[in-house]
């Protein structure tokens, strides 16, 4: 109920003022990459990413929400990768013992 009354005030404002507010796009993939970016982040669990140029398996050092980007770690090639997130289609947590049996 009460995010009803919010919409409707917020149409309500729209109306008395006559210029409609700015409302940001919901993008349901960005959601889901974010989501599964703090879902790696909060397990420490590696993940593979898949983007434009490049696929890169490792493990996730920060997500920087500013910036829109994730800093990857992939210690098989000892690399530390830079990711924008408009770049990224697809995240794949993997379970913890796939970094474990490469050393």
């Amino acid at each position: 109920m009460k995010s009803f009354l919010m919409l409707l005030k917020s149409i309500l404002i729209d109306f008395i003022d006559n210029k409609p507010q700015n409302k940001h796009s919901i993008s349901l993939h960005s959601n889901h990459l974010i989501t599964a970016i703090n879902n790696a982040l909060q397990e420490q669990a590696p993940i593979h990413i898949i983007s434009h140029e490049k696929s890169v398996t490792g493990t996730l050092i920060k997500y920087d929400k500013l910036e829109g980007q994730v800093i990857l770690n992939d210690s098989k090639n000892n690399l530390t990768s830079i990711i924008p997130l408009n770049e990224i289609e697809k995240v794949t947590l993997l379970p913890k013992t796939s970094t474990n049996n490469n050393h």
